[in-house]
C-alpha cells in the first residue's frame, strides 16, 4: 500500500476541512465585470475624491459569466465563526471576518452583509488556495473605503518540513469592491486556534502607506507603501513568540495596534513574552508587559482615549485570564478584571463615553456578560437572550447558553450600541445606551448575507425539500428555496451533522447522525441520531446509543426504515496511524438493540470525521437489506443480510492513500438501478459497478479527479439520471462543475465558480424531482443551486 507523505497528509486536511466550529476545534452575485483595483493616493486615501462606493455586489442570483446555468443562493444563515468585526471610526462603516467564509462589508441602506471575497475581483482567486480564510482585517483613519485582509490556510509543518507561506495580504481601496495582493507572502492561518478577537494588521491613523502586521510565526512585518510589500521587523525588538512544537497552532504576534491620540505609539502583543510599545511608530520597541511563560498571550488591545486596554488570557493550562488598564503616561498597568473567573476575557470601550466598557469570559451567556459605567470601579454581570426573528432556526437553538466570542465593539455612531461578532454571526444589542447598567440585554440578530456553514452534505428525498447537512448545527430543511429554515433539523442542541440518508422506496424515512465535537476528545461526549418518518419535516433520537457512534457515514434500508448501518470515523489524529477502530454498528429493529461488527477484520473506511467529503457506506436504493462498504485499502464489500454478513467483492475501484480517495472517495447508489453503484476514487477518476463489483468497474471516460459527485433527476423522460461532478475533466486542469446526461460517456462544464464565489466546494448532489436543478455546497459559504434555463420549471 502507498503511502502518503505527512506533508501531503496535512495539505490535503487543510484543503479540505473547512469546520470553523463555534469551539474552535480545528486549525475544518456574480459580477460578470472584472473591475479595476482603484489607485491609492500618497498618503493613501483613495482616488475617487470621496465619491461613495460601488453598489454592493450581490452573492445572491446569477448566471455565471459564459455559461448557461442560473444560480441562487439557498438561504440558511448564520456560519463556523465571525471571528472578528472592526468599525471605522468617522464613519461607522462595519467589515466582518471569518475562519472560513470570507470577509464581509456591511450595507446599511439593505441591512445586509455582502462578500467581499469574489473570483471576479481577488487577483489570483483560486478554490485550492484559502483566500476564506481570513486572520485579520484593518481599515485606514482616513478613508473607510481602504481595507486590508490577510487571508491563508497555510497548515503546521511536519518536525523537518519547510514553513509553508502561501498566505498574502489583499488590498482594497474601493470597500472591497476589488483588490490587489502584496508580492510578499506568509504563513497566514485564519481557522486556527487563538484565531478571534483583536487584529494582527493595523494601518497607520496617521500614515496610511504604513502598515504593520503580525504573523503567527514569522515576528512582526511592517510595509511603508499600503500593504503591496512588507519587510520584517527585528525579532530583537518583537520576539516570534514563545513556540509550540513545529505541528501545534502558534499564536505569535497576536495583535497590533495603534495609539489613535497619536499615531507615533503603537502596541504589540506577543504569545508568551507580553506587550511592547513603540514610540517612534514602529522603528524600536520596548517591553511594558511581561508574561510568566508560554502558556498565556495578551489577545487584545482596545483602547480607551489613550490608554490600552488588554485581556490577557490563557492558552493552554487553568491560569486565569486577566483585564489591564495600561496608561502610558506613567507607565501603570491596572487590574480591571471583573470578579468571576475565566481563563479568557474580552472587553469593549464605548468611544462616545470610555467610562463604558463590557466584558466576557471565555463565553457570552448569562452572569458573564459584564458593564461597568465608572471606568470599571464596578462592574454589573447581566443575563442575556436573543431574538433572531431574521433567521428563524437560530432562535430556536441552545445559542444563548455559550455565545462563542469573536469580538466585542461598541457603535461610534450610536451611543451605548453593542455588535458582537460571534460563532454564529452578527448580534447587536441597544441595551446598554441608558446611564445606570441594566440587568439583562437581548442580543439582536443582524446577520443577512452573512452564509459561512460549512456543509457535509445536501440530500434531497424524492418528493420532499433538500435538507442540508451541516458543521456545528445539524442541519436544516429547506422548505422554501428563498426563505431561511424556520427551525434546526433534530433539537435545539449544539452537535455538528456528518451524514443523513433516506430509504430508497420509503423516501419519508429518514436518519440523520451527527456529533457533539465540542467535546470530541472526551470521554463525556455524545453520539447524535434521529429518525424521521415524514420526510425530515419532524425527527425523535435514535435510542440505545454509546459514545462510539460518532460521526462518520450512515445508510438505512430500501425497504426497511428500521434497518440502519452505521459507519463510525475512527481516528482522533488523521496523522496518527495507530488503529482505533469501532467497526460498524447494525440495527435490525429502530435502535432497540445494536450490534457492533467489524468487517473482515478492517476499519479503515472513514478515518476522520472532519473529512465531510468521504462517503464509504451506502445503502441498494431498490434492493432492501443490501448495504455498501468501500475501505481505503482497494477493497470493496457487500452484505444482502441488513449489515450483519459481509462479502469481499470480487473487483473494486482504486481507493488509495495515494489518489486522495480516503479524503475525497465516494460511494453513490443508483435511484432507480438495484446493484448499480458510482464511485469516486479521488485524484483517479469515476467509476461505476452494474453487479455490486462482481465485475471489474467501468472508469468513466473524461474524468480525471472528482472532488464530489452526486446523481439528478434525468433531463427527458425515461433517460439516464444526470450525474453532477466537482472535478476536472475533459483535459481541463482548472476544476469545474460538471455534468453528463448520457450516462457518463460524454460531460458538459455548467460552470467553476457559482456566484462568483471560489471558496471550496464539499458536496454537490442533483434534485431528483426537478430536471436540470443541482446543489452545490461549500466547506464555508453555505449552499447555492442552479438551474438549467432549459429545462427550469420541468
Amino acid at each position: 500500500m502507498a503511502v502518503v507523505p505527512a506533508s501531503r497528509r496535512r495539505a490535503l486536511l487543510g484543503r479540505i476541512v473547512g469546520v470553523g466550529a463555534a469551539f474552535g476545534l480545528l486549525a475544518v452575485a456574480c459580477s460578470g465585470t472584472n473591475h479595476a483595483v482603484v489607485p491609492s493616493t500618497a498618503d493613501g486615501a483613495s482616488s475617487n475624491g470621496g465619491a461613495p462606493a460601488p453598489a454592493p455586489v450581490s452573492d445572491q442570483a446569477g448566471a455565471e459569466p459564459g455559461f448557461a446555468y442560473e444560480w441562487q443562493r439557498l438561504p440558511l444563515g448564520a456560519g463556523g465563526w465571525v471571528t472578528g468585526l472592526v468599525i471605522h471610526a468617522g464613519s461607522g462603516a462595519k467589515y466582518a471576518r471569518t475562519d472560513v467564509g470570507g470577509a464581509y462589508r456591511y450595507d446599511d441602506a439593505t441591512g445586509t452583509w455582502q462578500q467581499m471575497l469574489l473570483a471576479t475581483t481577488v487577483p489570483g482567486a483560486d478554490p485550492t488556495h484559502d483566500d476564506y480564510a481570513v486572520e485579520s482585517i484593518a481599515l485606514s483613519a482616513s478613508d473607510p473605503l481602504v481595507v486590508l485582509v490577510s487571508v491563508g490556510g497555510d497548515e503546521n509543518p511536519g518536525a523537518s518540513d519547510p514553513l509553508p507561506v502561501t498566505g498574502r495580504v489583499l488590498r482594497s481601496a474601493d470597500g472591497g469592491h476589488t483588490w490587489a495582493a502584496s508580492s510578499t507572502s506568509f504563513f497566514i492561518n485564519g481557522n486556527q486556534a487563538l484565531r478571534q478577537r483583536s487584529e494582527r494588521l493595523v494601518i497607520d491613523p496617521g500614515n496610511a502607506r504604513h502598515v504593520l502586521f503580525g504573523t503567527r510565526r514569522q515576528g512582526l512585518w511592517e510595509s511603508t507603501d499600503a500593504g503591496a510589500s512588507f519587510h520584517q521587523v527585528p525579532t530583537a525588538q518583537v520576539p516570534l513568540g514563545t513556540p509550540s512544537a513545529p505541528d501545534q497552532d502558534h499564536g505569535g504576534v497576536t495583535f497590533v495596534s495603534f495609539d489613535p491620540t497619536t499615531s507615533a505609539r503603537a502596541y504589540a502583543g506577543v504569545q508568551g513574552a507580553g506587550v511592547f510599545r513603540s514610540d517612534d511608530s514602529g522603528i524600536t520597541w520596548r517591553k511594558i508587559l511581561t508574561l510568566a511563560d508560554g502558556k498565556q498571550g495578551p489577545f487584545e488591545g482596545t483602547f480607551a482615549d489613550s490608554r490600552l486596554l488588554i485581556a490577557v488570557n490563557t492558552i493552554d493550562g487553568d491560569t486565569a485570564g486577566a483585564l489591564k488598564l495600561y496608561n502610558p503616561a506613567d507607565g501603570t498597568l491596572t487590574d480591571i478584571t471583573p470578579s468571576r473567573r475565566a481563563s479568557a476575557w474580552s472587553a469593549a470601550i464605548d468611544p462616545t463615553n470610555p467610562l463604558r466598557m463590557v466584558a466576557a469570559g471565555d463565553a457570552v451567556s448569562d452572569g458573564a456578560l459584564f458593564v461597568t459605567v465608572d471606568g470599571a470601579k464596578t462592574w454589573s454581570s447581566l443575563d442575556i437572550s436573543i431574538e433572531a426573528n431574521e433567521i428563524p432556526w437560530l432562535g430556536r437553538t441552545d445559542l444563548e447558553n455559550y455565545m462563542s466570542i469573536g469580538r466585542l465593539v461598541f457603535d461610534p455612531k450610536q451611543p451605548g450600541r453593542l455588535w458582537f461578532a460571534e460563532g454564529m454571526g452578527i448580534w447587536r444589542t441597544d441595551d446598554l445606551a441608558a446611564a445606570q447598567p441594566p440587568s439583562a440585554v437581548v442580543w439582536h440578530l443582524d446577520s443577512r448575507g452573512i452564509e459561512e456553514l460549512v456543509v457535509a452534505d445536501v440530500i434531497i428525498p424524492p418528493g420532499h425539500p433538500p435538507i442540508s447537512v451541516v458543521a456545528d448545527r445539524q442541519g436544516m430543511q429547506s422548505t422554501s428555496l428563498t426563505a431561511y429554515p424556520t427551525a434546526p433539523l433534530v433539537d435545539k442542541r449544539f452537535a455538528g451533522g456528518t451524514d443523513l440518508d433516506y430509504s430508497g422506496r420509503n423516501p419519508n424515512s429518514l436518519v440523520w447522525i451527527g456529533a457533539e465535537y465540542n467535546i470530541y476528545w472526551d470521554d463525556r461526549r455524545v453520539a447524535r441520531a434521529a429518525i424521521s418518518s415524514d420526510g425530515g419535516s419532524t425527527w425523535k433520537e435514535l435510542p440505545n446509543l454509546t459514545k462510539n457512534m460518532f460521526g462518520g457515514n450512515v445508510a438505512v434500508s430500501a425497504t426497511d426504515p428500521n434497518n440502519i448501518v452505521w459507519l463510525p470515523s475512527y481516528f482522533i489524529n488523521p496523522f496518527e496511524y495507530s488503529d482505533r477502530g469501532k467497526g460498524i454498528f447494525v440495527t435490525t429493529n429502530g435502535g432497540q438493540s445494536w450490534k457492533n461488527l467489524t468487517v473482515d477484520g478492517k476499519n479503515n473506511f472513514h478515518r476522520l470525521m472532519w473529512w465531510l467529503s468521504r462517503q464509504a457506506l451506502v445503502s441498494d436504493k431498490v434492493a432492501g437489506g443490501v448495504f455498501y462498504l468501500q475501505n481505503d485499502t482497494q477493497e470493496f464489500y457487500v452484505s444482502t443480510d441488513g449489515g450483519l454478513h459481509w462479502t469481499k467483492a470480487a473487483h473494486s475501484v482504486p481507493c488509495a492513500e495515494f489518489n486522495a480517495c480516503f479524503v475525497y472517495g465516494q460511494l453513490v447508489a443508483s435511484p432507480n438501478k438495484a446493484s448499480e453503484l458510482w464511485s469516486s476514487a479521488g485524484d483517479s477518476g469515476l467509476y461505476r459497478s452494474r453487479d455490486r463489483g462482481g465485475t471489474p468497474w467501468e472508469k468513466l471516460p473524461g474524468i480525471a479527479t472528482v472532488r464530489a459527485f452526486g446523481l439528478g433527476a434525468p433531463l427527458a423522460p425515461g433517460g439516464p439520471n444526470v450525474v453532477y461532478v466537482y472535478g476536472t475533466a475533459n483535459g481541463d486542469p482548472k476544476f469545474g462543475i460538471w455534468r453528463s446526461a448520457d450516462d457518463g460517456r460524454t460531460w458538459q462544464l455548467i460552470g467553476r465558480v457559482p456566484l462568483d464565489l471560489y471558496a471550496k466546494i464539499t458536496t454537490i448532489n442533483g434534485d431528483p424531482d426537478h430536471p436540470g436543478r443541482v446543489y452545490v455546497g461549500f466547506g464555508g459559504n453555505g449552499v447555492v443551486y442552479g438551474e438549467d434555463p432549459a429545462h427550469s420549471g420541468s
